[in-house]
């Protein structure tokens, strides 16, 4: 008996700690609230423009359709400003069920030596429109509609 409780506590320490790591957390703006991801990458030795030539041929092979994603390209600013939509599936009694899109704008600059990527505006297009950080907030009137 006391391997069997041995065994069940050591299975919900996994099963607590496996969830913890497969739901990192996402990190909010702190002056609006919303979800964003923001990081300066250094590359050094790398001119803008060539780091422009990178982040261009990344989006043309990451996205299937690049060209519906790429809203605006600024060769000279070595900016490439992006929207994508994806489709997000919840589980529910087994079955993978349709939960929505997700919304975001994705926006990547090149500097000399490094280049900053942002993500942001992420928003969950069910009905109604919700942006992603009302799902995650406990205390949201959407709080039925989350993730978990």
């Amino acid at each position: 008996m006391k391997i069997l409780v041995s065994l069940f506590s050591i299975f919900l320490m996994l099963n607590i700690s496996h969830s913890a790591i497969s739901q990192p957390p996402i990190p909010l703006n702190e002056s609006t609230g919303e979800a964003e991801y923001i990081d300066v990458i250094p590359v050094d030795g790398v001119k803008a423009s060539e780091l422009y030539e990178r982040i261009d041929h990344w989006y043309n092979n990451f996205f299937v359709n690049p060209h519906s994603v790429i809203q605006e390209r600024d060769e000279e600013g070595n900016t490439i400003h992006g929207r994508h939509n994806m489709t997000v599936y919840n589980e529910v009694d087994g079955v993978q069920v349709r939960f929505g899109q997700i919304r975001y704008n994705i926006n990547v600059m090149a500097r000399d030596g490094r280049y900053r990527y942002e993500i942001n505006d992420i928003i969950v297009v069910q009905r109604p429109r919700t942006p992603i950080h009302e799902l995650l907030d406990p205390d949201s009137p959407h709080k039925n509609r989350n993730f978990n």
